[in-house]
């Protein structure tokens, strides 16, 4: 599985990618056209469609009709739609939402929870100081 989003570090395309994603495995076979309600850029639309097909997830039925191979549509949307994962890794965030930058450089003003997850020195594996501080 090439498109995963453990590899996707940023929150806005790791987003977009997941709208996209989520549209393409709803059906066993699709079309561009279909997937554009997604409302993302079609040139986007295109390179994931892309990477699928050289991946052999999908195959082309006929000419723009797209069919999932059924082992690779289960994986995706295991991966894509039924695992819970946090999309507010610190490492996804952008550089001004951070709470340390955002203290250190001014971007905005720091929620107390952030302050707070700051000086305990978050960051112990299994931990969120930032929700046991609320």
């Amino acid at each position: 599985m090439e498109i995963s989003p453990d590899t996707i570090k940023d929150v806005e395309r790791l987003r977009r990618y997941e709208r996209i994603v989520q549209k393409l495995v709803k059906t066993e076979s699709f079309s561009k056209s279909d997937i554009w309600a997604c409302g993302e850029s079609k040139g986007l639309i295109g390179k994931i469609i892309n990477l699928l097909l050289s991946e052999g997830s999908i195959v082309e039925q006929e000419r723009g009709i797209f069919l999932w191979m059924p082992s690779a549509m289960a994986a995706y949307k295991k991966e894509w739609v039924t695992s819970l994962r946090s999309s507010h890794q610190l490492k996804r965030l952008r550089t001004e939402e951070r709470p340390r930058e955002k203290l250190l450089y001014g971007y905005s003003k720091p929620t107390t929870a952030e302050l707070l997850a700051i000086f305990l020195r978050s960051g112990i594996p299994g931990k969120k100081r930032d929700r046991d501080s609320k």
